[in-house]
């Protein structure tokens, strides 16, 4: 979404053991695999990020950009994405992808500086009112 999307879906929400059903015979991945002989489903990496970001940007949301300054860790280490939603409330959801933690400041106007620490392989999620 930092790069000029309007949305954005994965190509299944639930899918088999085999990554099906699929016409084009292209066994894929989804967040949730449902294992039908058990009556079970198995929730991926894949769901838990949908679910954490969908918790906190609401629809009709709006991305803003963010400026990177200073050390550059922001920019460097930690992936980030900022939405303004309809009650006022500002998202910046961070993302860190690294095997190592990663602290960040983050400055929005008025509202103020956090200094949010980022756990290794993480999301983070920061909101202003």
């Amino acid at each position: 979404m930092n790069h000029w999307t309007a949305g954005w879906i994965d190509w299944n929400l639930a899918l088999n053991l085999q990554g099906g059903p699929t016409w084009a015979k292209n066994w894929v991945d989804a967040p949730i695999i449902v294992d039908a002989s058990k009556g079970e489903f198995y929730l991926n990496p894949t769901y838990y990020a949908l679910a954490h970001v969908s918790k906190f940007v609401r629809r009709d949301s709006v991305r803003v950009e963010l400026h990177h300054h200073g050390g550059g860790l922001l920019e460097a280490k930690v992936d980030s994405i900022a939405f303004e939603r309809p009650d006022g409330a500002l998202v910046v959801v961070l993302i860190n992808k690294h095997n190592s933690e990663h602290s960040v400041s983050i400055q929005e106007g008025d509202r103020g500086q956090v200094d949010v620490h980022v756990p290794a392989r993480s999301f983070v999620t920061v909101i202003y009112w």
